[in-house]
């Protein structure tokens, strides 16, 4: 069964993707609206704010308490209420997950419902730590398909995208998205102005951005698709 725009529409409940970093400053909270407001264009989309820190909540109110929003936004969620997720009536679930080791257990029961991870990777080596305890402790035991996000690439600095790309295939040898997303003005500052890549003009400011998460978008989509023909047969 597809919708509107030709996309699969499962039947088993929402697919649900969970963006995760123990550690703050990896641009989680951005991925994960950035990524909500794409998908809002051909999918019925929750956002769950599952970090206690509320950035993404700040985020939202700052959106006309999320009126602005292309998707439907829920600022908080109970560890009981995880499991009722696959009751939504929505096709994709995204989930702003802890951003420190210190709500763990909300992680892991984030997790434990989740069909599709995200793992934000920026330039920071502080950064590889907690991707690798999130991985092997939380995500590898529960066998979550998953990509690392090659995030927040300066441009500016010379050899960066390839230093990420050598760190992620090379010496991490883990997965990833082809996509690099790039360090932009505009997105640094839409968690302020409650905007996202959606509400951006096309022009030469927003190009670029506009860009990267349509590509992280269809990249996502082509996962889930696979995903939704796996579960068919």
């Amino acid at each position: 069964m597809t919708n509107a725009f030709g996309m699969t529409v499962a039947t088993g409940g929402p697919y649900i993707i969970s963006v995760c970093c123990q550690k703050g400053g990896a641009g989680k909270t951005t991925t994960a609206m950035m990524l909500a407001a794409m998908l809002s264009r051909v999918f019925r989309v929750l956002f769950i704010d599952a970090d206690e820190q509320g950035s993404a909540t700040f985020w939202s109110n700052n959106a006309n308490g999320g009126e602005d929003l292309p998707f439907d936004f829920f600022p908080s969620v109970k560890l009981e209420e995880l499991s009722q997720l696959r009751q939504l009536p929505y096709d994709v679930i995204i989930v702003d997950t802890p951003g420190s080791f210190a709500d763990e257990p909300m992680l892991a029961a984030v997790l434990d419902v989740t069909d599709f991870a995200i793992l934000p990777l920026n330039a920071d080596p502080m950064t590889v730590p907690p991707l690798l305890h999130t991985l092997r402790k939380l995500i590898l035991p529960r066998g979550i398909d998953y990509r690392v996000l090659l995030n927040n690439v300066d441009t500016r600095v010379q050899g960066e995208d390839e230093y990420l790309i050598d760190l992620c295939d090379e010496k991490l040898k883990l997965p990833r998205f082809d996509v690099l997303v790039t360090r932009r003005k505009a997105v640094s500052t839409s968690v302020i102005q409650g905007t996202v890549v959606t509400d951006y003009p096309d022009n030469r400011a927003h190009r670029h951005s506009i860009s990267d998460y349509t590509t992280l978008k269809n990249e996502v989509l082509a996962i889930r698709e696979a995903h939704l023909a796996k579960e068919a047969h």
